[in-house]
């Protein structure tokens, strides 16, 4: 079964070369860029990466400027930035506003059950993201009818392991319906919808569209022209 997911590049298409940032491996990023990468040349955009050092998690200050210079260069239309949010922050500091960036769920820190209402990122505002629902959109639908899992209070909320109770949620919804024996459906899940395909002689995929998302006012915010 192949898996396919929204790629950033599915909001803009420009001809002028895209910059690619990520921290080295293990850090996933290493893939994530690799699928934007592959995305972007199919649609015709020119892409270049640059790996970027990060002692103690951190990205170096060489290799910060580096970037820099290359951007004021090259005058690429966007950098798709492999990092966490610490790290976009620090990107978003040294390439300064006016260069678009986007970004994976990894630049959201932050969960729906957050406790405090202070708790931002304004250094992000006009960064541009891929999350899931669970993370985004508290009104959803589909997203309403579940209850979250208790934390704990002297702890701050762990947004990749309410991403993972998220997917263990469309993982039984998408097993209750292999189970029916349907081998075509789709899912208005709590991670994105979700189509899947298992028709015989056909191509058998599963497909899962993310939400958009923006940083306005330091937090994440969905945006009006999804999928």
């Amino acid at each position: 079964m192949t898996r396919r997911a929204r790629s950033p590049t599915g909001w803009k298409r420009r001809r002028r070369p895209a910059r690619s940032s990520r921290s080295p491996p293990p850090w996933p990023g290493k893939s994530a860029a690799r699928s934007f990468q592959t995305r972007a040349r199919q649609l015709g955009l020119q892409v270049e990466t640059l790996e970027l050092s990060t002692p103690s998690n951190a990205l170096s200050a060489p290799g910060l400027a580096q970037l820099a210079r290359r951007i004021e260069q090259e005058k690429p239309a966007l950098i798709f930035a492999a990092l966490d949010s610490p790290q976009a922050v620090q990107l978003r500091s040294a390439v300064g506003t006016e260069l678009p960036i986007y970004g994976t769920s990894q630049i959201n820190p932050f969960t729906l059950n957050r406790d405090n209402p202070n708790d931002k990122l304004p250094e992000l505002d006009g960064v541009r993201l891929i999350d899931i629902p669970w993370q985004l959109q508290p009104d959803n639908v589909a997203v309403a009818r579940y209850p979250r899992p208790a934390g704990n209070d002297n702890e701050r909320p762990n947004p990749d392991l309410a991403r993972l109770y998220a997917l263990g949620i469309d993982a039984y919804r998408i097993a209750h319906e292999i189970a029916l024996q349907r081998s075509g459906f789709d899912i208005d899940g709590v991670t994105g919808r979700l189509n899947v395909n298992m028709i015989g002689g056909g191509a058998t995929y599963f497909q899962r569209q993310e939400t958009q998302a923006v940083f306005q006012n330091g937090l994440p915010v969905p945006t009006a022209d999804q999928y």
